[in-house]
């Protein structure tokens, strides 16, 4: 079951008026869950959402405190940062050639799709990741081969080179060598940003979700005015020197910084794999009822009311509901474009929000 949200962009022509963002979501969790049990709970929550339902499940045992021994822990860690892997080869694979005109690479993204399973076979033989009690060891080296063929995937078909050489290079020589080679639609992308000068657009001062408490998450950030703050892979990716510092992230940032946290997650999970033994959990905010997960798009929150075993309360805030908020991110990018026609400001639009990457359907239209 999948239940559909909707993203809605409306651009006046009037240049001088402004853009205004709505967000739909999907259905309230609420309805499904109140009253089940926790273990029957995190069984459900993955059925509802067909984008990152390994990260819902992440989030869900956090807020529902079915906590596991540090090995399990390591186990549901390694799931949601392949299917993060996953999911941002899918976008730049097959939604940026949009951007550019450009048919979607099929290719790229039909051998990627079998990794998540492939790697969640390897790493939970018996599927119970997210459940309490013991389960099955997992078999790392076949974990390994699948990070592996991610890499290779990922190399070949988006980078054109070496994670390390492209995480090596500096600013310029990706702004301009790299992009002048035109090895990738990743490439290609980022250099039709350059050519097009739309690459220093939409900066705007970033507040990051990490800044604020996610105990206000239940109530939301609404009202007149309200700022709200951003979730995205710009509060995990933030000191690469690629990005440098990114205090107002140009929406060429934005781009990039998706780059180098797919590049960063494939080398992080390799490190994971390597020597299993060494990991631990590290530190990790815990508010009572409140579970996150790091997705593509951003930091992902669960929200949960329990009384005695059984759900009293629940709410999910995806990164959409942050970063597509009346007054969020993609709002205030929107508006801090220059006055263009509303041809130009609907051309731009489509790169911001590509950007930003709504996790649902979105509509941009002229009014």
């Amino acid at each position: 079951m999948s239940l559909e949200g909707l993203v809605e962009i409306l651009i006046p022509m009037d240049p001088q008026e402004r853009i205004t963002v709505h967000y739909s979501e999907p259905f309230d969790p609420e309805l499904v869950l109140k009253g089940k049990s926790r273990t029957e709970a995190v069984r459900l929550i993955p059925l509802l959402y067909s984008v990152c339902g390994t990260a819902h499940a992440a989030a869900a045992v956090r807020a529902l405190g079915i906590e596991g021994s540090v090995g399990k822990e390591l186990v549901r860690e390694a799931l949601v940062m392949m299917e993060r892997a996953r999911e941002h080869v899918f976008r730049m694979a097959l939604g940026w050639p949009a951007l550019i005109q450009r048919e979607p690479d099929q290719s790229i993204g039909k051998l990627a799709l079998p990794m998540l399973p492939d790697f969640s076979k390897a790493m939970d033989p018996d599927g119970a990741a997210f459940l309490a009690g013991s389960d099955a060891p997992p078999d790392y080296s076949k974990a390994r081969q699948v990070n592996a063929d991610m890499r290779r995937l990922v190399e070949d078909g988006i980078f054109s080179e070496p994670l390390e050489a492209w995480l090596q290079r500096d600013r310029a020589s990706v702004l301009e060598d790299w992009v002048e080679r035109e090895a990738s639609i990743a490439a290609r992308v980022i250099g039709c940003l350059v050519q097009q000068n739309i690459a220093g657009l939409a900066d705007v001062p970033a507040v990051y979700l990490c800044d604020t408490d996610l105990a206000d998450a239940w109530s939301g950030y609404e009202g007149e005015g309200a700022q709200v703050p951003e979730t995205s892979v710009m509060e995990r990716r933030l000191t690469n020197h690629l990005l440098q510092g990114c205090v107002r992230p140009a929406l060429v940032d934005r781009y990039l910084v998706r780059l180098v946290d797919l590049a960063e997650t494939i080398r992080e999970l390799e490190e994971m794999l390597k020597e299993p033994s060494n990991w631990s959990i590290g530190e990790r905010e815990q508010i009572a009822g409140t579970g996150t997960a790091n997705t593509a798009r951003g930091r992902l929150t669960h929200l949960a009311k329990i009384a005695g075993d059984t759900i009293d309360g629940y709410r999910i805030v995806s990164p959409t509901r942050w970063n597509f908020a009346e007054n969020g991110i993609a709002a205030g990018c929107l508006n801090a474009l220059p006055p263009l026609p509303a041809g130009g400001r609907l051309l731009i639009a489509n790169w911001i929000v590509g950007a930003i990457d709504p996790c649902v359907r979105h509509e941009i239209r002229g009014v």
